[in-house]
């Protein structure tokens, strides 16, 4: 099963269980949470306009996809490469706390940005 699979669920139950980890300072959790809770708004909302979704290529294509819909300048592919570099962090640790704890609210926004989009979207359009 994938990432993006496992995802699927509940992104805004996955930020605040990322909200929790961090103030636990578990920021490698947080950081998988963060990384899931993205993955699963985008998903959900991929499958409603029909977009693949399984694959980190295919969420690229879709944030891409987002950004021209939008006319979002790349916003929406950056912020996906911003959770995904805590995602990776999470796993090698690269980033000192200082830049997890620049690049969380940032993701976390983006998730919210995610999910208004979800309650407005219509299937296929």
């Amino acid at each position: 099963m994938t990432a993006t699979n496992t995802a699927r669920k509940a992104p805004a139950e996955r930020l605040a269980a990322a909200d929790a980890a961090f103030a636990a300072g578990k920021y490698d959790e947080g950081s998988e949470l963060l990384f899931q809770a993205v993955a699963g708004a985008l998903a959900q909302l991929a499958e409603v306009w029909g977009q693949p979704c399984d694959s980190r290529a295919e969420l690229r294509a879709f944030a891409r996809w987002l950004d021209e819909k939008h006319g979002a300048d790349g916003c929406h592919a950056l912020n996906l490469s911003t959770a995904h570099t805590l995602h990776d962090n999470a796993k090698y640790h690269f980033m000192p706390p200082d830049d997890i704890d620049f690049c969380r609210p940032v993701v976390r926004e983006f998730v919210t940005t995610l999910l208004s989009y979800r309650q407005k979207a219509a299937p296929y359009g």
